[in-house]
């Protein structure tokens, strides 16, 4: 019911704050009527602005005299500080400084009259007893000849308050940002101590009525003593944890009220009202307020259960000393404190009658207390239960009386609202038309300026489409200059390519001829030098392929691999052979029956050709690596076959060593031609390009 009333009552807040501020200028509302109602018949114009005049005058008159009400009448009526102003002169004492829409509504009011002087002269016709604005002066310079500001200087003055109201907006804004971060910090660090204090309090006491509990059930002599002391000791921590918590949580709640001054600081401010940092901060110390009654409550619950238990005890300590004293008064001879008393039987069944009737009164007393409590549980229910009813039924009277009145209270707004807007639409009207007149005359004048300035510029735009013509044509003329250039570069990268593929094709497959041996590289060579003689990157490729290459020749692909099949064939029948020492005849035929008995080639890895395994050379024999360089000859992958045939060891590594070299020879003068080959098919794609 508490939130629906507050919703409720904010809304009619809301209304009542709109009406309060439709109906603050009744001035306003009065001369906007009366200026709406002009087009009536003569005699009702007459009336209604002599009416005006007369209450016009009387309140410029005692506004002259009283300064708040002055200040009253400025901030009712629209542009009221420059026209009171104007006619009555400059305040006495200094006002506050304006807000930004009153800087604004000044300096536009202040060319608004002076355009409604020209364009409605018949308007101060109407007011003989008002004298013409004097001209606006500065009241501490009096000897400066009278001059009436400009409507330049008026907007640079506006214009210069604006920067200074946004300015002081935002150092205030500012400020109370920063408050806002400490309070926060402030309050969340000591919330949480309280918070854990609190929980301390609450533990100790839980603790201590565990232990209190536990003594008085279990504690039956003095060798339970020990369970006494525990609680004691339990009762002097729990009086320590709830002094720290009571400390901590006043520190919290001081904290929180410092918080909540701040906020309500800077929502009472108008400049600082609508700071985004005003509403994390509320949420902020509700979840802290929130935290700490939490906290409190659960802590105040465990203390109750503690003093409970301690009432237990005194009550258990009061039912003893009673019952001892009932003992003595029934057998007042009998000291039980001396030790080997015995009981005769008459003493004996006098107890057990006394016990009896003790307990039967207990139990009297238990079932009446019994069923006065289910009556008083029965009452509480249903006492609660007609709380409840009556509560509902004035949360209902309340919500419709609320609902008939915001009915009201909206159908008498609307009402206002609509009477304003057609004061406002009136005047503004108004004001378009002198706005629209002063425009088109404005438009006009500029309009012919326009027209002439376009015309020089339409020259200025022949004249200079007239040389851009004349400068795409030399650019027509360079560029066909440029492209014959290309033409001949394109050319000669045309054939550099073909050198290098003709270098490239003798490398690979040798002469047209047949022939198996080396084969000499110096007529490509210089075939791939002729074909591109001003490129500086050519010789240096070429000058990295080595002498021996050019003078003596390399062997062709093709060639290699059939010269393969005999390294292969003899580097197995020597695998067993080492070239450290020298080796017997014996070893040599255990090599050539090795070589007849492995099989080979060895079938490799998956994993080490797809390269996601590690391999390790000092593990493989002659047999593995020979099989490896066959695999990658096979796919005419020469690099890694050159990389595992550097790894033969002892008599093989010596009969495959002139074959490592020429295939060597072989890759460096192949690589010089794939790279020429690319250099030329990269200067064929710029020209094409």
């Amino acid at each position: 019911m508490w939130r629906s009333t507050r919703k409720v009552s904010q809304r009619y807040s809301l209304l009542f704050a709109g009406t309060q501020k439709k109906s603050r200028s009744p001035i306003q509302s009065r001369l906007q009527s009366t200026n709406s109602s002009g087009s009536g018949p003569g005699k009702t114009i007459a009336v209604a602005t002599g009416v005006a005049t007369v209450g016009i005058g009387g309140a410029l008159a005692y506004a002259k005299f009283d300064s708040d009400f002055r200040h009253k009448l400025e901030s009712s009526l629209p542009y009221g500080d420059s026209l009171i102003g104007s006619i009555l002169g400059p305040a006495e004492a200094p006002t506050k400084q304006l807000p930004a829409e009153k800087v604004k509504e000044k300096a536009l009011e202040s060319s608004l009259l002076r355009k409604k002087a020209s364009v409605e002269p018949s308007r101060s016709e109407l007011k003989p007893a008002l004298p013409p604005p004097p001209p606006i002066t500065a009241p501490s310079h009096p000897s400066v000849k009278e001059k009436a500001p400009s409507p330049r200087d008026l907007e640079a003055e506006a214009q210069r308050q604006l920067q200074d109201i946004k300015e002081r907006n935002e150092r205030l804004n500012f400020a109370l940002e920063q408050s806002l971060r400490e309070a926060q910090l402030d309050l969340e660090r000591h919330t949480k101590d309280a918070v854990v204090a609190q929980l301390e309090a609450k533990e100790a006491a839980q603790i201590y009525t565990r232990k209190l509990y536990r003594a008085i059930d279990e504690a039956r002599d003095s060798e339970d003593q020990y369970m006494w002391d525990e609680a004691l000791q339990a009762k002097e921590a729990k009086l320590a944890a709830v002094q720290k918590a009571a400390v901590k949580s006043e520190q919290a709640w001081k904290s929180l009220e410092n918080l909540r001054s701040t906020i309500k600081k800077g929502q009472e401010n108008k400049d600082t009202q609508h700071n985004l940092a005003i509403s994390p901060a509320e949420h902020a110390a509700t979840v802290a307020r929130d935290q700490l009654r939490n906290a409190e409550s659960e802590s105040r619950s465990a203390k109750e259960a503690a003093k409970t238990a301690s009432d237990y005890k005194e009550a258990v300590e009061r039912a003893r000393l009673h019952f001892q004293k009932e003992i003595e008064a029934l057998l007042p001879e009998t000291k039980f404190s001396e030790p080997g008393q015995k009981l005769s039987e008459d003493e004996l069944n006098l107890l057990l009658a006394h016990a009896h009737r003790k307990i039967e009164n207990l139990t009297k007393a238990h079932v009446k207390m019994q069923a006065t409590e289910q009556e008083r549980a029965q009452m509480f229910q249903r006492q609660q239960e007609r709380v409840a009813r009556d509560l509902e039924r004035q949360r209902a009277e309340l919500d419709a009386t609320l609902e008939v009145q915001l009915v009201k209270q909206q159908e008498a707004f609307e009402h206002e609202l609509q009477q304003q807007l057609r004061r406002q639409v009136a005047a503004h009207t108004e004001h378009l038309k002198e706005a629209l007149e002063e425009q088109r005359q404005e438009l006009n004048r500029m309009f012919g300026l326009e027209l002439e300035k376009k015309i020089i510029e339409e020259r200025a735009h022949h004249n200079a489409a007239l040389s851009s013509s004349v400068a795409k044509l030399q650019g027509m003329e360079e560029y066909l200059k440029a492209r014959d250039e290309l033409d001949r570069l394109s050319q000669q990268a045309k054939g550099l390519w073909l050198a290098c593929q003709g270098l490239r094709h003798t490398l690979v497959h040798g002469p047209a001829s047949g022939t198996s041996g080396p084969q000499s590289l110096t007529a490509d060579v210089q075939l791939v030098e002729r074909a591109a003689p001003m490129s500086p990157y050519v010789p240096l490729v070429l000058a990295s392929i080595p002498e021996e290459a050019l003078t003596r020749g390399v062997y062709p692909e093709v060639a290699l691999k059939e010269r393969f099949a005999n390294v292969e064939r003899t580097c197995r029948r020597v695998a067993l052979v080492d070239d450290q020492r020298p080796s017997s005849l014996l070893r040599y035929l255990a090599s050539y029956l090795q070589s007849l008995c492995v099989i080979y080639p060895k079938e490799l890895p998956e994993e080490e050709l797809a390269d996601e395994q590690r391999v390790n050379p000092e593990m493989w024999d002659t047999f593995d690596v020979l099989s490896r360089v066959r695999y990658w000859l096979h796919h005419e992958n020469l690099e890694q076959a050159l990389r595992y045939a550097s790894q033969l060891r002892g008599q093989p590594r010596l009969v495959a060593q002139d074959w490592i070299h020429e295939l060597r020879l072989h890759l460096e003068a192949r690589q010089a031609a794939s790279a020429l080959m690319a250099f030329a098919a990269a200067t064929i794609a710029e020209d094409a390009e």
